[in-house]
């Protein structure tokens, strides 16, 4: 029998049960009657073929698959028991800001003519400001200046100072020493010279000012024009370094001990190592008007790295103050710890081949340090491992 496509091309999507039955032709000449009956069973036929695909495509739809991504057992967290030293820390309130404040002030009346940029700093040799034209000038020293250089003025370690401020302009020639000399007047009148004044061979008492260090200018107090006397306070002076200053309560001054190791975190969380490098006497600080004056134990903190603070002026710090130190401490993450009541804790170890599960052990705890925390107990010992729950 021959099977030929007569569908059109707008039927072509009928079903396959319906393809077959308009391509099946009864014998010439066959009753209508037979061909009627034909038909239904090829047309049940087809419904019964149709539908054992569909049962057969949801059949294996049904089929259990293996997912590759599904672990074959569960995966347990362990860290290790460490053993170190554990060093316990109080956390105190300072303030970071430029040390040596103190206020600048003119020894002498008249009119400011000049003043320095507010946040420049004036190294020796440079003029801090200047009264009616004449400048001040600063000087390298500790010894604070008290009197005029003269000749035959008394020997002195502030004629040292002066002397070793001029060899260092490369203006003073042999050994420097306490006695004002010929050779000290010369080298005075050659740096009047060149700073443009008036080559006397003597320095007044006014004109110049000693520092250890150079001088940061703070907040300005006077104006370009104002009129000033003998005590005004020109600005504000500090040092270029920046320190933290600590005022720890009277119950807590056994924490700073000078020489020692401090921890100081900016507000960002960048922390900084820091040594104590003062430890004031107790003193009495003010309090508001409705509490009493506390005293305090001032502690001052160098800083290891300036740069690390460069983009401070003064900011408000944390200060952490090593205050137990637990030598040779086991040691496990504090995650590792499980409540078992409301002051007892325990840990687990890894289950071995056979065992049910992680193995639970009661310890007792000790310090806590940057979350760890000291345990002791029945199997604790540095490289044993424990479950992170």
């Amino acid at each position: 029998m021959e099977i030929r496509d007569t569908s059109s091309p707008h039927e072509s999507h009928k079903t396959a049960s319906t393809s077959v039955l308009s391509h099946v032709e009864a014998p010439e000449g066959e009753p209508t009657a037979r061909r009627r009956r034909s038909r239904a069973v090829i047309f049940t036929l087809g419904i019964v073929i149709v539908g054992a695909l569909v049962a057969g495509g949801s059949w294996v739809a049904h089929l259990p698959r293996h997912d590759a991504s599904r672990p074959e057992q569960s995966h347990i967290n362990t860290a290790t028991v460490t053993q170190g030293d554990v060093v316990q820390e109080s956390t105190q309130r300072g303030v970071l800001a430029f040390s040596g404040s103190q206020p600048v002030v003119s020894r002498v009346a008249g009119t400011v003519t000049s003043l320095p940029e507010e946040g420049s700093t004036i190294t020796p040799g440079s003029a801090l400001f200047a009264v009616d034209t004449r400048p001040v000038f600063l000087l390298r020293g500790e010894v604070p200046v008290w009197r005029t250089f003269t000749a035959g003025m008394v020997a002195g370690d502030d004629v040292r100072q002066l002397e070793e401020n001029l060899r260092a302009f490369g203006l003073f020639r042999g050994d420097v020493d306490r006695t004002f000399t010929a050779r000290t007047a010369d080298s005075i009148r050659a740096w009047q010279k060149i700073s443009g004044l008036e080559q006397t061979g003597t320095l007044e008492s006014s004109s110049i000012l000693f520092s250890p260090t150079d001088v940061r200018v703070g907040a300005i107090a006077a104006r370009l024009g104002a009129q000033v006397g003998d005590g005004t306070e020109i600005f504000t002076g500090t040092s270029t370094e920046k320190v933290v200053t600590v005022d720890l309560k009277l119950e807590n001054q056994q924490l700073a001990t000078a020489g020692g190791a401090v921890t100081v975190v900016l507000p960002s969380n960048v922390e900084m190592t820091g040594t104590v490098s003062l430890v004031g006497q107790p003193t009495d600080k003010p309090a508001a008007a409705d509490a009493a004056t506390t005293v305090v134990v001032p502690v001052t903190i160098t800083l290891a790295d300036q740069a690390a603070a460069a983009a401070f002026v003064q900011i408000g710090v944390t200060v952490r103050f090593p205050s137990t130190v637990e030598k040779n401490a086991l040691t496990v993450p504090v995650e590792a710890l499980i409540a078992t009541g409301p002051n007892d804790f325990a840990v687990q170890f890894p289950p071995d081949t056979g065992d049910d599960g992680p193995k639970t052990m009661p310890v007792t705890l000790g310090a806590f340090q940057a979350g760890r925390v000291q345990i002791s107990g029945n199997g604790i010992a540095a490289g044993v491992q424990v479950v992170i729950p």
